[in-house]
């Protein structure tokens, strides 16, 4: 079986991508081609684009754009596409004769980025997500059955997150954060911290190769984890591999989050700035005056990490693979007669000017009374700013 990963051009770091490529890479050693297969701007501008440096996980690229290759497929072939921008991308897809995969890493993207038309879903004969959290914004955002949804979890533990090295490395007293997750509230949280505690440094760790994020985990102790409706955040289960504690928000509200538990963590309510300041503060206090209950929480950190290896990733994979193999979404031809392919033209037009759009499908999955509670938290944050 061949598969393609439509591999989105950033000129920075990307956990969605690094795990794309790591699933690429599983996928070879089972004994399947694997490519990845760019857009336009990236054979323009090749050298901005380039990012193997970043993770060192080289895939084949296939030689020519998505919007050139899309009629050579074969409908043996495995066209995986990301959640990001899909109500753009998966309309230009339709016309290919491949196997379409959606790849569903970011449950906000998800919900953001659903397509328009609700026929477009017909046309999708499987998704992968990496959290129950996200099988269920897959099957709500995408109106899939459940028999089309196969979990494949992060692969963490690996390479430079490994943690039979863990043992002869000090840690200083710091915050590492990643600064582009929710910025207004981070910085809230980062500023008010500061003002309690101005001894304790704030790491950033964005745009930087895994590499230097990994040693900046195994330099610090603690980790500030801004995560809203991604449904399995890759950030603090690396952090957790790296035996840092950590802090921060889950990100699933009120639905269950794949790791975010009692004892491994010092968990805050969603979104809530002063809980998030509560749970750094006694984090702090903790690394400082009860080294007990700082070396639990960090045992059940790596161990919540482990549960993200190698082997799993591969199980899933294999059952992600027999389920396509077993025929899973049948009658696409049936489908795409219904659906009427989008031009290149479009192609290129939809991926620069792609709408913001809001996350009706959110309601859906809160039920009535998630969306009052919602709407009455929102009322008391605006009457807090009004203050």
């Amino acid at each position: 079986m061949r598969f393609l990963y439509y591999y989105p051009s950033y000129s920075a770091p990307s956990g969605g991508n690094k795990q794309l490529r790591l699933q690429g890479q599983i996928l070879t050693e089972l004994g399947h081609e694997v490519f990845l297969i760019r857009d336009e701007k990236y054979f323009d501008h090749p050298s901005e684009y380039e990012d193997d440096h970043l993770y060192s996980i080289p895939l084949p690229l296939w030689g020519k754009p998505i919007a050139d290759a899309l009629g050579q497929l074969q409908k043996e072939d495995v066209l995986v596409l990301p959640e990001g921008k899909l109500d753009s991308v998966l309309p230009a897809c339709i016309s290919t004769r491949a196997r379409i995969v959606i790849n569903n890493q970011n449950g906000f993207y998800a919900l953001r980025y659903f397509p328009r038309d609700r026929a477009l879903c017909r046309r999708i004969d499987a998704v992968i997500s990496n959290s129950p959290y996200n099988c269920t914004v897959s099957r709500v955002a995408y109106q899939i059955p459940t028999s089309k949804l196969f979990y494949v979890p992060h692969w963490v533990v690996r390479g430079n997150f490994e943690l039979s090295a863990l043992e002869t490395i000090p840690k200083q007293l710091g915050i590492c954060y990643m600064p582009r997750k929710l910025p207004e509230i981070v910085d809230r949280v980062r500023m008010a911290t500061q003002k309690l505690y101005p001894e304790v440094p704030w790491i950033e760790i964005d745009k930087v190769p895994e590499s230097v994020v990994a040693e900046r985990f195994r330099t610090y102790s603690m980790f500030f984890a801004a995560q809203h409706l991604e449904g399995c955040p890759l950030t603090a289960l690396e952090a957790m591999a790296c035996g840092c504690l950590v802090a921060g928000f889950p990100g699933t509200e009120n639905f269950t989050h794949p790791y975010a538990k009692e004892g491994n963590g010092y968990w805050a309510k969603d979104n809530d700035v002063d809980s998030a300041i509560r749970c750094v503060a006694k984090m702090i206090e903790d690394s400082r005056s009860n080294p007990a209950k700082v070396n639990a929480i960090q045992e059940n950190g790596i161990h919540t990490s482990q549960n993200y290896s190698k082997q799993s990733v591969s199980q899933a994979l294999k059952r992600f693979v027999a389920g396509l193999e077993f025929g899973v979404g049948t009658g696409r031809a049936d489908d795409r007669k219904m659906i009427r392919p989008v031009s290149q033209e479009q192609w290129v037009w939809s991926d620069y000017a792609y709408a913001q759009r809001k996350m009706y499908h959110y309601g859906r999955l809160k039920g009535f009374g998630g969306q009052l509670a919602s709407a009455l938290a929102f009322l008391r944050n605006v009457g807090k700013r009004g203050a």
